[in-house]
Formats: structure tokens, sequence, C-alpha cells
């Protein structure tokens, strides 16, 4: 009986190990949004074109976190700290961006 590493390959599909990834400089990074309606940190979830703000939850009847459609509704932290920590426990793929003031174009900042 042999093992998926004698036989040199990866278990559960997840490629082979001799290939290394991409370098971080030739790593594709998303379109950024053209511009913010303030100024500040946002969670942007790219790969749904959504942002991390307040919606109300019919269900719970209260105002919840929630992925919401435009950058009017994201929440717009004032440090890079506040914005880390507020993605704790965050599952979906994201991004930090920083707005440094209102219709300014958002830097990537991680």
């Amino acid at each position: 009986m042999t093992d998926a590493s004698e036989r040199s390959i990866t278990p559960h599909d997840v490629g082979s190990t001799k290939k290394t990834d991409a370098s971080k400089d030739k790593q594709r990074v998303p379109t950024l949004p053209p511009s913010f309606p303030r100024k500040g940190y946002v969670i942007w979830f790219h790969a749904h074109a959504r942002y991390l703000g307040y919606a109300w939850d019919e269900e719970q009847r209260e105002i919840q976190r929630a992925h919401v459609p435009d950058p009017d509704h994201a929440i717009y932290f004032d440090t890079f700290a506040e914005a880390m920590v507020a993605t704790e426990r965050l599952f979906s793929p994201y991004y930090i961006l920083h707005s440094p003031k209102p219709g300014a174009n958002p830097k990537l900042v991680r």
C-alpha cells in the first residue's frame, strides 16, 4: 500500500507538489472600485463585488453587519487596525482598501 506522497500526487486535487506559487508581484489584483464617497478603510469582498457594511435583518429584527452592494452603505473605519479587527471572523476572501478623502481613488492596503 502506498500513500499519495509516494505516488508524487497531492491528495484532494490540490495540484502538483513540484510547482510553486506565482510570485507576489505576478499575482493578479482585481480592478479596484473607482472612488468612495467618504474617507477611511473599507473591507471589500472582491469575489462578490460587495463591501462590509450594515443591513437590516428582518428575521432578527435588528441591524447587523452584512455584505452590502455599494460603497455608500459600507463601514468606513478610521484606522487600519480597526479594519483588521473587523476581519477577524470573515470567511470570504477580502481586501482592505483605503480612501484618503471623499471621491479619491482607493488604494489597496492589504
